[in-house]
Formats: structure tokens, sequence, C-alpha cells
């Protein structure tokens, strides 16, 4: 029996293989400048990604090829080819982040690579089930199989010379890409042409788990080309934080070791002209100096966050526009291609939700702070308001003992307690949850405090938990992003404060923040604790 192929299903099988080597060739260079933990996030990450895209490539050729008769693929061997690409895609991934890629590793890891690479590529094959089985010509499976592990030792030194972000570099990946992706889509069009069709063959695929259809082709290459186009967003993003962050680490380095020297030197001329004040007027300025120059690098990585968060909306729509526009096309789809759209719309509202918190936190303090004298008590009042409908739903009950007259910026003060109060009735999962807010007179300042008798925090998360992104339960618990506690920490910092909890596990937390207080200002006068 001769097949015949579909010339756009073909080019599109290109499409995405190319498109699947630049991820590869981009997701390896990431994975090199990871750190500790992330290492292995970027390696199973990379790997579903890379491995889709290779898994795509192959069943968009097998359905742009057909015979006179109807063709189909059983779900559960489909599935398991795509786990041996997923697979060979890890341990590529593994082995291009060494330091040093030798001859062993790297024609080792090619016969690795290419083995699996034509398991998924026959195990594919056999998903149809055809009956008399297909016979392979022998030459030609062994080409096919030649060129898998080439394709894959080439792959390998590519993404390993390939891997830094030196100038240039997009353009030289590109050009790898092509290289790759006409090697990878050689190896299965190989493949498929040793493949030999008995006359009378059937397809005895069949039952609830089957794979038909040609509109599945493109509604796969959509679903993967948006999880490559995700992948490559993340991985750059990611990237050009973490240079932005290594940047402004260096040069706060570089301004203490500079300190450290003028201090050594003050240390020096003091000794030898105690009488002097001019030494340290000259230290003063050089201080005041560093403190601008941190200033200004903060404001630099807030509107580089602030831009960033922006410009990433616009393909997050698109993504959403084409998932929104295939499920009206193919109406009587199949529940697992619904499925896989769900998958990415959730994905692409979770990274929406992600982008506007990132927003939120950049837009904090941006017009700067206008402080005035008011009553601690109106903010308390004012956050309890925000949070009415929370407060009646849960029971909550909030009580407020002495509170005093701050110097403070009322709209983000009024946040800052709206965050800490809608934290505390939330981890507090037994009815009528009850939230403690009191302030005490310290030296120069204010201590404001907020209490509450929920699950607590374990002494070693309790640093962390201030930083963006950082949750210690998962979604279904407990809903959140991990941006409510840094917008609260950066609004303390903007007052010149800071802020830290007190906990154990099961016995509730103290969150507590600093004002500053002028010395000659009296401590409030006592009064009657409020509860609402």
């Amino acid at each position: 029996m001769i097949g015949t192929y579909d010339p756009a299903l073909v080019a599109l099988s290109l499409l995405v293989a190319i498109l699947a080597s630049y991820a590869a060739l981009s997701l390896a260079g990431r994975v090199t400048e990871s750190r500790d933990g992330a290492t292995l996030g970027w390696i199973c990450g990379g790997a579903l990604a890379m491995g889709a895209g290779i898994w795509t490539m192959h069943f968009i050729g097998m359905l742009a090829f057909s015979l006179p008769i109807r063709m189909a693929f059983e779900f559960r061997l489909t599935a398991v080819s795509m786990a041996y690409a997923i697979v060979a895609s890890a341990i590529a991934l593994a082995i291009t982040s060494r330091p040093q890629l030798r001859p062993h590793y790297l024609v080792g890891g090619g016969l690795v690579m290419g083995a699996g690479i034509c398991a998924m590529h026959y195990t594919g094959m056999a998903a149809m089930r055809m009956s008399p089985p297909i016979r392979y010509d022998t030459a030609l499976f062994l080409a096919s199989f030649a060129i898998a592990v080439a394709a894959s030792v080439a792959a390998l030194w590519l993404a390993f010379t390939l891997r830094s972000r030196s100038e240039g570099m997009v353009a030289k990946r590109l050009l790898a890409s092509g290289f790759m992706g006409i090697a990878i889509a050689g190896m299965h069009y190989t493949g498929m042409s040793a493949a030999q069709f008995s006359p009378g063959a059937m397809c005895r695929a069949g039952g609830a788990y089957v794979l038909q259809g040609d509109s599945l082709a493109f509604v796969i290459a959509g679903v993967v080309i948006g999880l490559l186009v995700l992948a490559l967003m993340a991985s750059t993003v990611d990237a050009r934080l973490a240079q932005r962050r290594a940047a402004m680490i260096a040069r706060l380095e570089k301004s203490n070791r500079e300190l450290e020297r003028q201090i050594e030197a003050r240390e020096q001329a003091q000794a030898a002209l105690r009488e002097s004040l001019g030494e340290q007027q000259r230290l003063a300025e050089v201080l005041q100096t560093r403190s601008a120059e941190l200033e200004r690098s903060n404001r630099e990585l807030e509107q580089f966050a602030y831009v960033a968060s922006h410009d990433l909306q616009a393909p997050l729509r698109t993504v959403n526009g084409f998932v929104q526009l295939l499920e009206r096309k193919l109406p009587q789809a199949e529940g697992e291609v619904r499925e896989y759209l769900s998958f990415i719309s959730d994905a692409s509202n979770q990274m929406r939700e992600l982008i506007r918190a990132l927003l939120e936190l950049s837009r904090v303090g941006q017009d700067g702070v206008h402080a005035t004298d008011f009553q601690l008590r109106e903010a308390v009042d004012a956050a309890r308001l925000a949070l009415q409908a929370l407060i009646e739903e849960r029971g909550a009950v909030i009580e407020a003992g002495d509170l005093p007259l701050v110097h403070a910026d009322r709209p983000l003060l009024t946040q800052l307690l709206q965050n800490l109060i809608n934290n505390a009735i939330k981890f507090q999962p037994q009815s009528r949850p009850l939230v403690r807010i009191g302030a005490s007179p310290e030296p120069g300042e204010w201590v404001v405090s907020v209490e509450d008798q929920g699950i607590g925090i374990e002494e070693m998360h309790q640093k962390r938990i201030f930083q963006i992104f950082q949750r210690l339960h998962t979604p279904d618990r407990f809903e959140g992003n991990g941006i409510g506690l840094a917008i609260c920490e950066k609004i303390v910092h903007l007052h010149g404060g800071r802020i830290w909890v007190s906990s154990e596990a099961g016995k509730g937390a103290i969150f507590s923040f600093t004002l500053p207080r002028r010395e000659d200002e009296p401590a409030p006068a006592p009064e009657p604790r409020e509860t609402a």
C-alpha cells in the first residue's frame, strides 16, 4: 500500500521542529545560568516544553501521511511516545548544563538521545495497531537511527557551544535551529520511508481513547507552540531579571568595598588628626552619594519590572485569543483536545495574575511618600471598611487597642494594614477568627502589631515570606499570589522602618512593623478597646 503526504502538514511539522530546536538552545543557556534548586526546575520545565515540541513534530508528520484506509492512533501508546521525547530532552539539558562537555559525554548522550527519539518515532507508529503489522526496510531503519544519533550529537554540541548570551548569539541560534529542525525532520521522514504496509492492511486502533482527524494536527501545533512561546518568555524574563539582579548586587558590593575603604581611611585620618571635622564631613558626603546611587538603582529596577510586566501582557492576550478562536472553530473537538485548550487558558490566566501582582508591587510608592499627621485608628478603620465583606462572611472579630498619632502616608499605611488584616483572617481556618491590633512606644519609633490565632509559621520560613511570589501553601488550600507581604515590606521600608513576624506553627502569628516617632511625642492616652 502506497501512502501520500499533505504538503501543508509537512511544512507545519518542519516549522515546529525548528521552533522546538530554538527553544532547546535557549533553555540550555538558562539551565546553565540558574543556581541551586532552580536548575532542576528549569531542566524539568525545559524537558517538558522541548519534548512536547519534538513529539509534536513527529505526530504532525504522521498525521501528514495518509493511506487509502481509515487511520487512527491509540492514545496510550501515543502518550508513551511523548514520554520518550521528554526523557530524551531532559538528558540533553542535563548534559549541556555541565561545566565541560567531554567526548564520552557527547557520544554517550547522543546515543541515548538518538535511541530515545527512535523509540518515540517507532512507538508512535505502533500506535496505529496495523494488521498485518508494519514491516521496516532494514537499511532505512538503520539510516533513521544513524540520523537520530548524529542529530543528537550535533544538537548537544550546538546547545553547549551556543548557551552563552554574547553578542550575535540569537542569529547563531536561529541558524543552528534550522539545521537541527531539518535533521530531526529528516530522521522522522527516513523512518516513515522505512515503513512498508501490506496490501489490504487495516488500522485496528479504536476504543474510547483514540486520536484521529486532520484538524487535530493544527490544534496540537497551536497548543505546543503556545507552550514553547510561554517557555521562551519565561526564560527571557527570568534571565533579564537575573542579569539586573546580578548587576545591582555587583554595584552594591562595589559600593560596600568603596565604603569600607572610606571608613578605614577615615579611622586612620581621625587617629592622626583628631582636631579635624573636615574628614567626617567628607565621609558623610560619600555616604550620601552611595545612598543616592542605591536609591537610583532601586528606581531602575522598579521601572524595569513595570515595563517587563506591561510588555508581557500583549503576548498573553494573543495566546488567549487563539485559544478562544480554536474553541469556536472546533466545537466538536475530542475531549482531550478541549482539555489541552483548557490547560493553556488556565496557565495564561495564572501568568496574567502574576504579572498584575508584579505591576501592583512596582507601583507602590511610585509617586513618593506623602506623609501627614493622622490618627492610626483612621487607617485601621479604612482598612476594615475595605475588608467589610470578608469580615462579615467569616464573622471575624477585629480588636483595636490604644493607637497613637502617626506621621506617615495615609493611603500606603491603609494598604499595609489591609494586607496584614486580610492575611490574619485568611490563615485562621476556624470560625469567628480574632485579630488584635496594637501599638507601643519605643525610643524614636512606634511598634505596630497585628496578631492572629491562626496556623502560624515555622521559624525556617519566617524570613522568606516577605520575598516576592513566596508561598508556603498551595492555592487550593489558601488562595493568593505571594505578593501581599512583599508590598507590606516595601511600604514599611519607604517609611524608613522595618517589619518582622513572631510565630510558632499552630500557635498564631504576630506581624510587627515600625514607624518613626518624635522623641518629644507623648504616648497615646488609654482608651477603650474597640471590637468589630
